[in-house]
């Protein structure tokens, strides 16, 4: 009962529309995935079949062994992919249609072995029990499918039926029912009892097992070097393509429960299976890095990127509050000339559903039912409206799993060119004292993931946004718009002031930069030193005739004086927006004292988690960015 509500849950989540978007080499892949170690492994069982015993000796019997080891099972396949978080990687994206061409093959091998009146009656009262667990739904309306297509192992795709079937029975289907399922397995096997008969009746099940099992594993492999797919991925997808688990035990147990086999031959089955999928899973995970085509050795930065060439950003939107914030920096950001590009990446958290999407609203139009989508979609639609003749502005819309939305993010910078990334990070102003995070438990892994991993530079935004009406800002109706920079040196101030200068475009902004220096140029590192210096001069003398430029040096001796001064700008004078650099090449004189030991959120650096803190009087938007990491 474990495994097939297992299967269910499985089947909910399965997404049958992918397989039209398959190409012709993933065709090509699946059918000699499954055909050769049909056709070997039936050669191989012939052959064998006068060594077996007379049941297993049968057609039908034989039939069942080949078809299980040639067969891909979906249901065994995605939860490994999403322990190993591969969902949104390339192999990930490419599995769902790999393996959901096998599906007919699969659900004929399922009917034949299941198709007793009696369990596709119990198959059919699962989703009766389902939909009356559902009860009603936000409009107080019952929740209808139509249960006479109900299959075990296809169910409802995505919300709001497949969302609700997931949130509310997966935690109570994976920890409590198939651990179950789990022990009957191993009490139906006895080790003893295979040790105790002869090898030669147990050899010619082997060897058919086995050789299907081969002949997969040398028809994917091939047929995918066929195709031009790189070695190192096509043995990857070949070990993916030959998991084996809980579709396979089903199928045993089955077997076992008609006699078509015996306990010697059952438990020898079963710890096969096991083999190949314990051996499998820490290969794909040595073998496929879902990183890599994120590793670039170009420079794909603010400051590389020529001032009257066009800036490529992508910004991230989680909810309506991210709208907010990106809208704010954007008005900081419209230059008078179109020189901007914007790749608005809507993030949805994957539910109710096995594939992930990833939709460009350009090219087609998809509806969700996921809740706060549409006005999140709208609030940003209508920006998008307004500001067509000032910045190019996609949007696209992602639905993946929690832990691999860094991917996606990385992803579409690197096909877009990106040369910055945004990442909204909320606060909502309660009231004049106290502040509340709700980063919704994505905050950490999303952001250090990007960090680590991007194509690009990131920018990490800080907005506090009112309850009432995000949108009804009072940076909205502030003219002129005041922007100060922090530039406490390195790679990551320089990126903040070539985007500060950038800003600069925008008539409406007044700029002040505020230069950090050691007292008597203590632990300084010379070639940052070196370089800084040459971008700061720069900058000074193509804004030297600017009135809306001011630039300053300030001595600090330690880490106290440094936050000393920084909370002394934010109280005297008010800036809309502070732009600073995260961490790298910052002098460690001006942080001496300060530890990162007692920082909330490391993805800001050691300032960056100052500023946003509720110890900091200021009530500014701030701007933390790290320029690129060169990765090759």
């Amino acid at each position: 009962m474990g495994f097939m509500y297992f299967l269910f849950i499985i089947g909910v989540k399965m997404d049958l529309s992918v397989i039209k978007f398959s190409r012709r080499k993933h065709r090509m892949i699946t059918l000699a995935g499954v055909i050769v170690p049909l056709v070997a492994g039936t050669i191989v069982a012939n052959i064998m079949s006068p060594s077996m015993d007379k049941v297993l000796s049968k057609p039908s019997s034989i039939g069942r062994v080949i078809s299980a080891m040639a067969v891909t099972g979906y249901a065994v396949i995605y939860p490994i992919l999403q322990e190993l978080n591969l969902l949104s990687s390339e192999m990930g994206a490419n599995g769902p249609g790999y393996r959901d061409n096998n599906r007919r093959n699969r659900d004929n091998l399922f009917d034949h072995s299941w198709g007793s009146k009696t369990n596709r009656c119990y198959c059919r009262y699962n989703c009766k029990a389902m939909i009356w667990i559902l009860g009603k739904n936000s409009r107080g309306e019952a929740y209808r499918a139509s249960l006479y297509r109900a299959h075990f192992a296809r169910g409802f795709d995505g919300p709001p039926i497949g969302s609700t079937i997931v949130e509310r029975s997966e935690t109570f289907i994976m920890n409590f029912f198939v651990p179950f399922s789990y022990v009957y397995i191993g009490m139906s096997m006895d080790l003893f009892a295979m040790t105790s008969v002869s090898w030669s009746s147990l050899a010619p099940l082997f060897t058919v097992a086995v050789s299907g099992i081969v002949f997969k594993l040398l028809a994917t492999l091939v047929t995918a070097l066929l195709v031009k797919i790189p070695f190192r991925d096509a043995l990857t997808l070949t070990l993916i393509l030959n998991l084996r688990g809980q579709q396979e035990f089903i199928l045993l147990m089955h077997w076992l429960e008609k006699s078509v086999i015996d306990i010697p031959s059952f438990t020898m089955l079963v710890l096969l299976v096991t083999s190949v999928t314990a051996v499998s899973t820490p290969l794909i995970r040595f073998l496929y890095d879902p990183t890599r085509p994120y590793k670039v050795n170009t420079n794909r930065t603010i400051q590389y990127t020529p001032p009257h060439e066009e800036l490529k950003v992508v910004a991230c939107v989680y909810n309506q509050d991210s709208v907010a914030s990106l809208i704010n920096l954007f008005e900081f950001s419209s230059p008078s000339q179109r020189n901007l590009s914007v790749y608005a990446l809507c993030l949805i958290e994957l539910n109710g559903r096995a594939a992930p999407l990833l939709i460009d609203h350009e090219k087609e139009t998809s509806t969700f039912n996921y809740s706060g989508y549409d006005s999140t979609y709208h609030a940003l639609r209508t920006y998008m409206e307004t500001k067509r003749d000032v910045m190019e502005i996609h949007s696209f819309t992602a639905v993946v799993p929690k832990q691999t939305m860094y991917q996606d993010i990385c992803k579409l910078a690197m096909i877009k060119e990106a040369n910055l990334i945004i990442l909204p990070f909320h606060m909502e102003w309660m009231d004049s004292a106290k502040m509340t995070e709700i980063d919704h438990q994505r905050t950490p892994s999303v952001f250090s993931n990007v960090l680590d991993h991007a194509p690009c530079s990131v920018g990490i935004l800080f907005h506090r946004v009112h309850l009432l009406n995000p949108l009804c800002d009072k940076f909205f109706y502030s003219s002129p718009r005041h922007v100060l920079v922090l530039f406490l040196g390195g790679a990551d101030a320089r990126e903040a002031l070539f985007y500060a200068d950038r800003i600069l475009m925008n008539p409406n902004v007044s700029l002040t930069v505020i230069r950090f220096l050691s007292y008597h140029h203590c632990r300084e590192y010379e070639r940052e030193k070196k370089i800084d210096n040459g971008v700061i001069t720069s900058f000074r003398e193509r804004n030297g005739r600017n009135k809306r430029v001011v630039c300053r040096d300030v001595v600090m001796k330690n880490g106290e004086e440094t936050l000393a001064t920084i909370q002394a700008f934010g109280n005297d004078v008010h800036f809309d927006l502070w732009i600073l650099g995260r961490q790298k090449g910052i002098n460690p004189f001006l942080l001496e004292g300060l530890s990162s030991d007692w920082c909330d959120h490391l993805e800001l650096g050691v300032i960056g988690d100052y500023i946003t803190s509720m110890d900091f009087d200021g009530t500014t938007s701030v701007l933390v960015v790290q320029q690129q990491t060169l990765r090759g």
